[in-house]
């Protein structure tokens, strides 16, 4: 994106909804524009599990996120509504166990980063 159309598109903490900002607001006439969410219905409600847009011949994808601090102040299970809802954001297991933790993120498809 940045040698083609000269922006830089941040690495951490980036929102579904600022990434398409970004994306749509590139002025090119002779780019088509092209956004597909896969959302998948769960029993709680939709959640995002990945997002492509494409640009040209650029292809970018999106994934949910969440990331382990311990100066985050919410639970795993709000960290992970957020990132299904199109949000990255941090999160403090406290006593949790790891192990159903990765497997509920494998089930819902959203990256943990520790």
């Amino acid at each position: 994106m940045f040698l083609e159309y000269d922006v830089r598109i941040p690495q951490k903490n980036l929102n579904s909804k600022e990434l398409e900002n970004i994306i749509f607001s590139i002025n090119d006439p002779r780019a088509k524009k092209i956004a597909v969410k896969r959302i998948w219905k769960y029993w709680w409600g939709y959640g995002v599990e990945e997002i492509t847009f494409k640009i040209k011949h650029i292809e970018i994808r999106w994934y949910p996120k969440i990331h382990f601090s311990k100066a985050a102040q919410i639970t795993f299970g709000e960290a992970l509504y957020k990132a299904l809802n199109g949000e990255e954001s941090y999160f403090y297991p406290g006593k949790a166990d790891k192990d159903i933790i990765k497997n509920i993120s494998e089930k819902y498809k959203v990256l943990i980063y520790y």
